[in-house]
């Protein structure tokens, strides 16, 4: 079992969508996967409400002092669980999500004001890998609007903060929000449309990891 945790500090960065699109993406890759609900707002799992994708995709709670506990105790185990994190992370559930986490992926629109909101963030993860060698942690461009040139600044920028930076990227398409309102993925809404596209590769590179 291999945990991936979706963490950012700030929000509207597309945490939960990234964390849906991912959970899908791997599952229909032919991997068993739970989707983890630790944001207090509780995102995912009023998606997964809508049922559109229940009980295919399984969508459980997980309170910041339980995740390893809810992790052990998932039967049968899965191959991939992803953890999507609260926005406004506190140390205790920073501490907790590193500390079962396999991979952390940040994912961070492209603007300064985002760049530096996760610092303490990436501070933790490289004192984690540099302390027990794990987790792998990288950054996922979000929300980049097609055509800018603002994507690109941010790559040299997050380079510079001593974590890699994944050659996949989620735009902003009204796509993403059309299927999650539907509760449905892209991959369900517009199986051939760009967006799908996206999430397809960031899938592939994760599975690279």
């Amino acid at each position: 079992m291999l945990v991936c945790s979706i963490l950012n500090p700030k929000g509207g960065t597309g945490k939960t969508t990234a964390a849906i699109h991912l959970a899908r993406g791997l599952q229909l890759a032919g991997r068993s996967v739970v989707l983890l609900d630790a944001d207090i707002q509780g995102s995912a799992l009023a998606w997964s409400s809508l049922g559109a994708l229940s009980p295919a995709l399984p969508v459980l709670p997980a309170r910041h002092d339980a995740i390893e506990t809810r992790i052990r105790n998932l039967a049968p185990a899965p191959d991939y669980v992803i953890l999507d994190g609260a926005a406004k992370l506190e140390a205790q559930l920073i501490a907790a999500a590193l500390k079962v986490s396999d991979i952390v992926v940040i994912p961070v629109q492209p603007s300064a004001l985002d760049i530096w909101g996760c610092a303490e963030l990436v501070e933790a993860v490289k004192l984690r890998i540099e302390l027990v060698g794990r987790p792998r942690g990288a950054f996922l461009i979000t929300r980049q609007i097609i055509g800018s040139a603002l994507a690109s600044d941010a790559q040299a920028a997050l380079e510079a903060q001593g974590l890699p930076v994944l050659t996949a990227r989620l735009s902003q398409r009204v796509a993403y929000a059309e299927a999650l309102a539907a509760g449905v993925t892209v991959l369900e809404h517009e199986p051939e449309g760009k967006a799908a596209a996206e999430v397809r590769a960031l899938v592939t590179e994760l599975l690279s990891l």
